[in-house]
């Protein structure tokens, strides 16, 4: 039977093999765009070198076609195995899926349960059964086995925010290629971010400024439930704001959000409702918003 050790004897074949070399550099041109892979910037937990070879190669190992029509998962397993237990695992690999699901349940020692909108997952693991959480959200390769039951591929990835009640009912909205995910964990670069400092991080000079700007863009989108009064706005940010949950804050807004059809929109109305925060009066701080904190300016009366 198919085990995780399986699994990581194909991703090494297929990262080290002389026969792949050419093909691994195709992959890299594909997955990364122009940018030079080795100097890009990407968000805290997807930025170690690790984390970023291990989701290449699980994408390059599933996705990438070489000439034959074969990927090259398959490759290594016929060169790793023989006999009953090739076909096994060449029908796991042709199963292969990459998911955006929640975590609802472990089972210590055995096994983490995901669920993806009606779709449940029980993926055996022992390591993560201990290291994972209910109610955090995994993008993931999950490879079956013949009992019925998955496994991790290589470079699984917490999200950075959950996904709660009202977005897990239109999950399958939220699902992204490998490509889309490494898109979105990048960071920005300083270029872009000076040519077109509102495409990213809208800073506004005043609250009415910010919410009359997030009020635009969700009337644009049709999106009524991030229309509201600055009094509301300044209700929904000191509710987090002076319990310094800016995580359940933008929770709050993804929620707001619903779905989507790419999942990069999200950054951009958490970038609107932060520049709402930010422009929000802070009374613990003589009514200074946190831009005016950061300029070291006087708030205007």
């Amino acid at each position: 039977m198919l085990k995780p050790r399986h699994i990581e004897e194909i991703a090494d074949w297929c990262s080290s093999s002389l026969d792949l070399g050419d093909a691994r550099q195709a992959g890299r041109q594909m997955f990364y765009g122009d940018d030079d892979w080795r100097s890009i910037e990407y968000m805290d937990g997807a930025d170690t070198e690790i984390s970023r070879a291990r989701r290449f190669i699980a994408w390059f190992m599933f996705t990438y076609a070489l000439p034959d029509g074969r990927v090259p998962a398959r490759v290594a397993a016929e060169a790793l195995y023989h006999g009953r237990f090739l076909e096994e695992v060449r029908l796991s690999i042709r199963g292969s899926r990459y998911v955006t699901a929640v975590v609802t349940t472990l089972e210590p020692g055995r096994s983490v349960f995901l669920e993806l909108e009606g779709e449940w997952f029980e993926v055996r693991s022992r390591e993560l059964s201990h290291l994972l959480e209910p109610g955090i959200t995994l993008v993931a390769w999950l490879i079956p086995n013949r009992r019925g039951q998955w496994l991790f591929g290589p470079g699984w990835l917490e999200l950075p925010y959950s996904v709660g009640p009202n977005m897990r009912q239109s999950l399958s909205n939220f699902q992204m290629d490998p490509i889309d995910v490494d898109r979105f964990l990048r960071k920005p670069a300083e270029e872009e971010v000076s040519a077109n400092p509102e495409a990213e991080y809208p800073r506004d000079g005043s609250l009415d400024d910010a919410v009359t700007r997030m009020t635009e863009a969700a009337r644009e989108e049709c999106n009524e439930r991030l229309v509201m009064s600055r009094e509301e706005w300044t209700g929904l940010v000191l509710r987090h704001l002076l319990r310094n949950d800016a995580a359940g804050f933008s929770q709050a807004i993804v929620e707001r959000v619903g779905s989507v059809q790419v999942f990069e929109d999200i950054n951009r109305w958490l970038g609107l409702a932060m520049n709402i925060w930010h422009n929000t009066p802070q009374p613990d701080r003589g009514g200074k918003t946190a831009f005016e904190l950061m300029a070291g300016e006087s708030p205007d009366r």
